[in-house]
């Protein structure tokens, strides 16, 4: 019975060495590993935006009538996006400074009367 006891308390004892340790990973980010995900994220972001599709709007304001259709990105600029790395939040994609280009077909009617 002793020698079951001790065993147990040995078991008990690695179990709660092993609980206590934490089991995650350290990941580590390099200069050329961030500036990498950069440019994979900016190629992504403007993929992603010259494919949105953008509802037609149409209303009126008073004597206003107005309808916009169509509406396309042609060009995009993200040239001053940057990517770094908060301690606490994780990876922070910031853009500042940049440019976009659309079309998109308008009418608008006055009524006089």
């Amino acid at each position: 019975m002793a020698r079951w006891l001790f065993s147990f308390t040995l078991l008990m004892m690695g179990l709660r060495v092993t609980v206590s340790i934490n089991p995650g990973c350290r990941i580590r980010i390099t200069s050329p590993g961030l500036t990498l995900v950069r440019h994979e994220g900016l190629k992504f972001v403007t993929e992603e935006l010259e494919n949105i599709s953008i509802a037609d709007l149409s209303g009126k304001e008073g004597p206003f009538q107005y309808s916009i259709s169509g509406v396309r990105i042609t060009d995009l600029d993200l040239s001053t996006a940057a990517l770094s790395f908060q301690p606490d939040a994780g990876l922070c994609f910031e853009v500042n400074n940049s440019s976009i280009s659309i079309t998109f077909r308008r009418d608008m009617l006055y009524w006089l009367l």
